[in-house]
């Protein structure tokens, strides 16, 4: 990273960081949810949900949306670039809540979930990977988890261990000192399987959405963050854990993987099926898009 790309991701992050300092200081810990159980035992459902941005708030992002997201599923949103995917995926985080309808867990609105417990259970890839080159690849993964986590550090490099083979992080055992050495500077596919494990990291993660992650990772590096995802849903499958995974993608092999595709239009699902389904339907959109070459292998 040369000299004004480090002075650039400083300053971005300095404003980032007052931003920080200037949000409601709200305490949602009083909730009246007692428990997180609710979290990955029912379905994730957008019910008739409308958002607009504050910076535009005459134009809507959604507008009606609905979408269900069952117990153990793994979900593709595709569309065009401004369609609302990534707003979804934001309103999941509680970064904001809707305008009009309902977001449950459960039967349980989203309004009334102790926000920072809902986020405990959530992991989140995105397309640009936030690692920190000088720390530990240990502590790179445990990034965001709480120090008081582990009863011990036997159980901390167990929880390590195990969250690094799911995301197939494979390349250690060329590094001395392993996860105790310090990170470096790594491949596009090495930051997001790193990205990965950092969800995976969280015992109790009920959610997992990737956003992008393999956008823009060359054929090699793709096939490494598809096959850990595999592993992450294999093993979920075979512990019985419930993960539900919503995966934005404009990768047609990453939509294959996937149970269903919801395609969203003008802040709409307009139309969702398997990925055989949706390509072979005659006038649907999801295949127009495909011709259009919208869509990349």
């Amino acid at each position: 990273m040369s000299t004004a790309e480090k002075i650039a991701k400083t300053t971005q992050a300095t404003h980032d960081l007052l931003t920080l300092t200037e949000l409601s200081t709200h305490d949602t810990s009083e909730s009246r949810v007692p428990s997180h159980s609710f979290l990955t035992s029912g379905p994730i459902v957008f019910d008739r949900v409308s958002f607009a941005y504050p910076s535009r708030p005459s134009s809507l992002t959604l507008n009606n949306f609905n979408l269900r997201i069952n117990r153990g599923e793994c979900i593709a949103l595709v569309g065009a670039s401004g369609s609302g995917k990534s707003t979804i995926a934001s309103l999941l985080q509680c970064l904001y809540e809707p305008l009009e309808g309902r977001i449950t867990f459960g039967d349980i609105d989203i309004r009334d979930v102790d926000v920072r417990r809902l986020r405990n259970g959530l992991g989140v890839v995105s397309q640009a990977a936030q690692l920190f080159e000088s720390a530990s690849v240990e502590d790179n993964i445990l990034y965001g988890v709480s120090p008081g986590a582990f009863s011990d550090e036997v159980e901390r490099e167990r929880v390590v261990q195990r969250a690094a083979r799911l995301a197939n992080i494979d390349w250690l055992g060329n590094i001395e000192g392993g996860m105790k050495a310090p990170l470096g500077e790594v491949s596009g596919g090495q930051a997001q399987r790193i990205q990965i494990a950092r969800a995976l990291a969280r015992s109790d993660i009920h959610l997992l959405i990737l956003d992008e992650c393999t956008s823009a990772l060359d054929v090699e590096n793709q096939r490494q963050v598809l096959e850990a995802i595999m592993n992450v849903r294999r093993t979920a499958a075979e512990e019985n854990k419930g993960l539900k995974m919503m995966v934005i993608t404009h990768k047609t092999e990453v939509m294959q993987m996937c149970d269903r595709v919801a395609v969203v239009k003008e802040g709409q699902v307009c139309e969702e099926g398997a990925y055989e389904e949706l390509i072979e339907r005659k006038g649907g959109v999801f295949r127009e898009l495909a011709r259009g070459g919208i869509w990349e292998a």
